[in-house]
């Protein structure tokens, strides 16, 4: 890693995440997963139970993930992404690379 590269990874690090980043990384751990258990997104993802819950519950009502009931058994649920899901996190990929 040169100068350069070590200064922008420390100043992406020492800034607060922007909205952009926080829903890329909650879409990237739910695929990663294929089916993921919130608690394993909220940890996958670095954020808070609560803001994690406000997060989820957009993205199900923007049809961007699906709740699967049960997956795992004992009336646990998990989240998959949808195909529009799939697109948007293309989207917000390719947004991210293109941002500062």
């Amino acid at each position: 890693m040169n100068e350069q590269e070590f200064a922008l990874w420390k100043w992406r690090k020492d800034r607060a995440r922007s909205r952009l980043e926080i829903y890329l990384s909650i879409l990237k751990a739910i695929q990663r997963e294929k089916f993921a258990k919130p608690t394993r997104i909220m940890y996958k993802s670095n954020l808070s139970w609560i803001p994690l819950q406000g997060i989820l519950q957009s993205l199900l009502k923007n049809r961007l993930i699906d709740i699967v009931e049960d997956h795992y058994g004992k009336g646990r649920k998990a989240y998959c992404l949808t195909d529009d899901g799939r697109r948007a996190l293309e989207i917000l990929e390719n947004a991210h690379e293109k941002s500062p």
